[in-house]
Parts: structure tokens; sequence; C-alpha cells
């Protein structure tokens, strides 16, 4: 299954996995020391024993999500849907997360977008004359709720081990509640 190699000092475990694409893989992870390596071939081997083991992948968020827009999106959102979410997509995710790798993106990750989303200038067409400067609670609300569906469907496409958009911190949005109109 997995082996331990010592080169040059460093700890390294090796093992083989099947591609995406169906190709066979020899995967090399490095180690700081014996104690370590030994750990991550055992976690290595219960996964494959337990088949929860996901082959390593270099897939971006970009490439990721614009398959998901093509597969999912195309097929469950609306024309004003669809081109309300690609707007999110192409303006807040990929000129911020869009070229880190999908498998290593972390809750922590999640929480320093969300707050550099915070601090991020507005994308301003020109139509609204008082928007905000910078992003507001409630487009950040609307990115998180995109990106957690798309990450769902990762975790079902089983490109990811879990959603780590679940358990974010939101920044608190302020909710009014309309008037009603009457008829007279």
């Amino acid at each position: 299954m997995a082996s331990i190699t010592n080169r040059k000092g460093k700890y390294y475990v090796v093992y083989w996995f099947d591609s995406f694409d169906g190709k066979r893989k020899q995967k090399w992870e490095q180690c700081e020391n014996y104690e370590e390596a030994i750990f991550k071939k055992k976690k290595i081997e219960d996964e494959v024993n337990n088949q929860v083991f996901l082959a390593p992948s270099n897939q971006t968020i970009r490439e990721f999500l614009e398959t998901f827009v093509e597969l999912y999106g195309t097929k469950h959102w609306g024309f004003n849907n669809y081109k309300a979410n690609t707007g999110l997509l192409n303006n807040y995710v990929y000129p911020l997360i869009g070229d880190k790798k999908i498998q290593s993106f972390s809750t922590l990750n999640v929480d320093q977008y969300i707050n550099k989303l915070t601090k991020t200038k507005n994308v301003n067409y020109g139509v609204r004359k008082n928007a905000p400067q910078y992003v507001s609670p409630n487009t950040i609300k609307s990115v998180v709720k995109l990106l957690r569906c798309a990450w769902r469907q990762a975790l079902r496409w089983e490109v990811v081990k879990k959603n780590v958009f679940i358990d974010c911190n939101l920044p608190y949005c302020e909710s009014k509640e309309r008037e009603i109109w009457t008829a007279t």
C-alpha cells in the first residue's frame, strides 16, 4: 500500500493512486520526522480501507467553479440567477481565491477570505449612485451561499472531503422589514 522512504534526512510516504483521468500515479508526501511519516502512512491506509480516500488533485477553485457553473448552474438556475451568480464569481471569487487548490482550501482559509471580502472595494456598474464603498454584508452572504452550494456539489462529486463553507463566520446583516402597500 504505502511505504516510508528516507532521502537526505527527510521522510516520505510513498503510495500509488488512480487519478481522475483513470491513470495510475505515484505520490510522495514529505514528513518532518519518522513518527509523522508513520502517522501519515497509517492515515492513508485507513482511508483506503474505509473507502474514503480522495485522490490528490491540482484542480484550482476557478477550474472547479467553471465546471460547476457549466454542469450545475445551467440546469438549476434561471437566467437572472445565472447572471447574478456568474457576476459574483467573476467579481469576488476568482480574483481573490480562484488560483488556490480546492483540496487544500480549509475553514481557516474561508474565514480569511470573508475577512478579505469585507475590505474589498465594491464593484460598481455605474447604475447605483450611492452604492457602498466596500462589499456589503448581504453581498458576502450571497457569495458564501453560492460557494456553500458549490462545495456541497464538490462533496457529491468526490472532489473534496468536506464542505468548508458550512460553519463560516458571516458579518452581521441588518434586515429591514418592508412596508405593506395598500390598494387605496
